[in-house]
């Protein structure tokens, strides 16, 4: 008779315990929904939902299996949280867009690049890429296997100026212009203006190029500060870190978007570099009001760019005005950095206006 006390209060104990662990599952999709809703508004949504959303989903699934009790309630369970998913990340819309092939990598010859547009009555194509380099030149060199118009460049080698028979590689006509850390090369004729401080790190470079038709387009690289990952919620100096940084981000945001609106009511504009942030954070939110992320419109294939071996995250991005035309975006990966490059075809009216 006791032993059939004890088995039975051991199987009330598990199934108790089961009842634990859903409601404790049900607590962490509400947390961090609320967490990736307000993305890095705040130090609580950085904390979170700085992640890709899957990153939780292994730890998740193991909850859900060990909360079974019945089909029904896992069934909401794996539902909510496949929501969760769905909402909350990007990457699954990539297996819907066209077939295109693999990411070409450096030293493959050209016909494996994205195919070139050819040019149109009254508008021009434009290969775009932007590369955080990671402070190596061959990074840089590798960028003329894809005939690039306009690349952007973070972590320059500043200490190790490119030598013009290296810049001559790219292109005879390519004008390479390097303002410590940050970089631009440029098929057609510039002109520089003053760089904008940002608080930290590197100041945002901006120029101005001329394509044919007199047409003049706004160019502006950054390198924005990097989150902080701290991943203790039980730990003071990591919510007070992680505040710091938010008021930094917040700071640089602020000084970014008032120099995208004096610019774009002037010229048309390509904003491009290492933003530090998923492609979906809500600080980017004002600037996908008035611009478009060229791999979101036009992408093809894995579309994450940080790191190179595991890419995770893609926090590397060219953003266009409204006058631009996304026509094919991908991503490239070189031995040489711990990011991956994006590559975007754009086309443009060359009739100069606004």
């Amino acid at each position: 008779m006791s032993l059939g006390k004890n088995i039975h209060g051991k199987i009330k104990l598990t199934q108790t315990m089961k009842i634990i662990i859903q409601w404790l599952t049900w607590g962490l999709w509400g947390l961090l929904s609320v967490a990736y809703l307000i993305s890095d508004r705040n130090s609580f949504g950085q904390m979170f939902g700085v992640w890709p959303a899957w990153f939780w989903m292994l730890g998740i699934w193991l909850l859900i299996l060990a909360s079974h009790r019945n089909w029904k309630q896992t069934s909401l369970l794996v539902g909510a949280w496949l929501g969760f998913l769905l909402y909350f990340s990007e990457e699954w819309q990539w297996a819907f867009h066209p077939l295109q092939p693999d990411p070409p990598s450096a030293g493959d010859i050209q016909h494996k690049a994205i195919p070139r547009d050819g040019k149109k009555s009254n508008s021009i194509s434009l290969r775009i890429i932007t590369y955080n380099l990671s402070g190596d030149l061959r990074a840089l060199e590798a960028t003329a296997t894809f005939q690039p118009d306009i690349c952007f460049f973070q972590e320059s080698p500043s200490s190790q100026y490119p030598p013009p028979e290296r810049i001559r590689k790219l292109g005879s006509e390519m004008t390479y212009v390097d303002n410590d850390g940050l970089a631009i090369l440029s098929r057609y004729p510039v002109k520089l203006l003053p760089s904008v401080q940002l608080g930290w790190g590197d100041p945002v470079q901006l120029m101005e190029i001329t394509l044919p038709g007199n047409r003049t387009i706004t160019l502006v690289n950054v390198r924005l500060i990097q989150p902080e990952l701290g991943l203790n919620p039980f730990s003071a100096s990591t919510w007070i870190q992680t505040r710091q940084n938010q008021v930094t981000r917040d700071k640089q945001m602020r000084i970014l978007l008032k120099l995208l609106e004096e610019k774009r009511n002037k010229t048309p504009v390509i904003l491009a570099g290492d933003f530090n942030r998923p492609a979906r954070a809500a600080s980017l939110d004002p600037i996908r009001n008035h611009f478009t992320d060229t791999f979101s419109k036009s992408g093809r294939g894995w579309g994450n760019t940080m790191t190179i071996d595991f890419p995770v995250s893609r926090i590397d991005m060219i953003w266009v005005s409204p006058q631009f035309k996304p026509l094919l975006s991908q991503v490239a990966r070189t031995p040489y950095s711990d990011h991956r490059m994006v590559i975007s075809d754009v086309e443009i009216n060359t009739h100069n206006g606004i």
